[in-house]
C-alpha cells in the first residue's frame, strides 16, 4: 500500500513539473509574441503613414509593408 501511495505522489510531481515546463514555454512564447506584436504594429503604422514617393525614396512598394514589418520585428527580437 505505501509502494502504490509513493509511486502516486511521484506521477503527481512529475505532471506537475511537466505542466510548470510547459506554462514556462507557453509564458516565454507570449512573451515573444507581444514583443514582436508590438514592433510590428509600430512599423506598420510609420510606413503605412509615409507618401508613395517617401516610400519609393526607400524602395519600399505599399504591397510590402506588411512583409516589412514582420521582418523588421522577427530581426528585433529573436527566438528564444
Amino acid at each position: 500500500m505505501t509502494v502504490t501511495s509513493t509511486q502516486t505522489h511521484s506521477g503527481r510531481g512529475r505532471i506537475l513539473a511537466l505542466l510548470e515546463g510547459l506554462y514556462a514555454d507557453y509564458s516565454a512564447r507570449f512573451k515573444i509574441y507581444r514583443e514582436r506584436r508590438a514592433i510590428y504594429v509600430r512599423t506598420r503604422n510609420e510606413l503605412v503613414s509615409l507618401t508613395d514617393r517617401e516610400l519609393a525614396d526607400i524602395q519600399i512598394p505599399r504591397r510590402n509593408i506588411h512583409y516589412v514589418a514582420t521582418e523588421a520585428a522577427r530581426m528585433a527580437v529573436p527566438d528564444a
